[in-house]
């Protein structure tokens, strides 16, 4: 991460409104425990007020890690209940993740936040559905399967 990730222009922008804490396994185990890390590097998104609300392990190429940083955000502007914030931050996670493997989970998170920002179930739908048309195959659209699933009372019928 020191060699490529963090010296990228992009990503050195993303990390100026946070607040990155470098802790080292070898020189600070007694922290790196008490924060719950188990392996390098490890990022964790906190509120103001100290919850984790995002972690995740290992490492990231730049653009991905744009991602995630914008994932990060959103999380914490949804435990903030700042559901405009989280919206915007999803957005640029979309657009940075393209369709590489993180899209999937940045438009879960988009169609989310768009619920609720506005409280419209069907901003939902809408998102869950591209979800599941563009990647049908990922975790994440299994994830929102249920959404295209017939109802138990409409029958199934043996393939």
């Amino acid at each position: 991460m020191d060699a490529v990730t963090y010296p990228h222009p992009r990503v050195r922008e993303a990390l100026a409104g946070m607040v990155p804490v470098k802790v080292s396994f070898a020189q600070q185990s007694e922290v790196a425990g008490a924060l719950g890390a188990v392996w390098t590097p490890t990022f964790q998104f906190r509120t103001p007020d100290d919850r984790l609300v995002r972690a995740s392990t290992g490492y990231f190429a730049p653009e991905a890690f744009l991602v995630e940083l914008a994932l990060g955000e959103a999380m914490v502007a949804f435990a903030e209940r700042r559901y405009a914030d989280a919206e915007a931050a999803c957005v640029r996670a979309v657009g940075e993740a393209g369709s590489s493997p993180y899209a999937p989970e940045a438009l879960y998170w988009l169609a989310v936040a768009r619920y609720r920002a506005t409280g419209r179930g069907e901003a939902l739908k809408e998102g869950w559905n591209e979800l599941l048309d563009r990647y049908p195959g990922t975790v994440w659209a299994s994830k929102v399967s249920f959404i295209r699933e017939p109802a138990p009372s409409e029958g199934r019928r043996a393939g």
